[in-house]
């Protein structure tokens, strides 16, 4: 259930303003491809690897204003073009727009946490509803509807309603296409569970001590 890479790269174009130095004005470019950690856009300015420079990124959860940040210059490749392809490691968000950034980024690549293999991730097909616990806030036991962005067999990552706290035990109770008549109850650990620029929570969950049967039919249902 642990990330196997330290962040997934998510081909996302967005508008983007980067400083140059060389103008002493903001220049406009678009960003290919995302990731929480840094991103990969086009320039006709080549720049010093480990350089710093500043950015400002429109994401659509801000259509009014623009999410600043520093970076450093990974890479610099130029083409054939006099273009360079620009790939930098944010290091410095405004603190009230981290949050907003990193939610928006989550949202976009519901399946970078979940995977078997470093080499194969296994990603919802198909919709998928489920059943969870939780306790409300009088503390009784109360069940939930919510719809299952990704799963495998180590675990499972729900659009749920409410957030649950980090560490908890709760039960999740899913009826699969294939078994129509059989409602599949499982176990989970709530790893994270983290607010959407929608409202919803992103809830990340472990399963605990799933049975040969529970796992082929998760698999069956990832693979079909």
């Amino acid at each position: 259930m642990r990330e196997r890479r330290r962040s997934a790269r998510i081909n996302k174009h967005l508008s983007l303003q980067y400083f140059s130095r060389k103008n002493g004005s903001w220049n406009r470019g678009i960003i290919k491809d995302i990731s929480y950690c840094g991103a990969c856009f086009v320039s006709d300015e080549p720049y010093i690897a480990n350089s710093i420079i500043d950015l400002k990124i429109k994401i659509p959860p801000l259509p009014e204003d623009w999410i600043e940040t520093k970076a450093k210059i990974v890479s610099c490749e130029g083409s054939d073009k006099s273009i360079c392809v620009i790939r930098v490691e944010f290091i410095g968000f405004k603190e009230n727009q981290k949050n907003i950034f990193l939610n928006y980024i989550l949202a976009l690549a519901p399946k970078s946490i979940l995977s078997e293999t470093e080499t194969k991730q296994e990603g919802l097909k198909k919709p998928l509803t489920v059943k969870y616990s939780h306790l409300d806030e009088n503390n009784q036991l109360q069940w939930s509807h919510a719809k299952v962005l990704c799963i495998n067999t180590m675990g499972i990552i729900l659009n749920s309603s409410g957030q649950l706290k980090s560490n908890t035990t709760i039960n999740i109770m899913a009826i699969f296409p294939e078994h129509p008549s059989e409602t599949i109850q499982m176990r989970a650990r709530v790893i994270s569970s983290i607010l959407t620029p929608g409202g919803t929570y992103r809830t990340e969950l472990e399963f605990l001590e799933l049975d040969k049967n529970k796992m082929q039919i998760i698999r069956h249902f990832t693979q079909h």
